[in-house]
């Protein structure tokens, strides 16, 4: 069950949120410059649309389709999983991965 907490979000969250800056904390030694750079033009291809207060669509490279999500304080969830802080009207996701960090900020479009 899925519960939506800080009900000041739904109004704000709702519509699409569009990827405005990707930034990275990659091994240099393990990848190029020309991967990292590859990486982050994927990246800004991504969307978040916020349907309603319980559904979101997913535009990514990997995933593709509607979820149920929830709020808890800043912090948005899809089932156990943290995609993302609303921080000064902005979404932030920050990102591991086996060679480094990266950091997705979403801007409401």
């Amino acid at each position: 069950m899925f519960f939506l907490t800080g009900c000041s979000h739904p109004d704000t969250i709702i519509g699409k949120w569009t990827v405005e800056k990707v930034t990275f904390d990659f091994d240099e030694r393990r990848n190029t410059p020309e991967m990292i750079q590859q990486s982050g033009e994927q990246e800004m291809h991504n969307s978040l649309i916020f349907k309603n207060d319980s559904i979101v669509n997913i535009i990514m490279s990997d995933i593709n389709g509607d979820y149920l999500y929830y709020i808890d304080g800043n912090e948005i969830f899809i089932e156990n999983m943290k995609i993302g802080t609303l921080e000064n009207g902005r979404i932030i996701s920050d990102i591991k991965t086996p060679i480094g960090g990266m950091k997705v900020v979403y801007k409401k479009k």
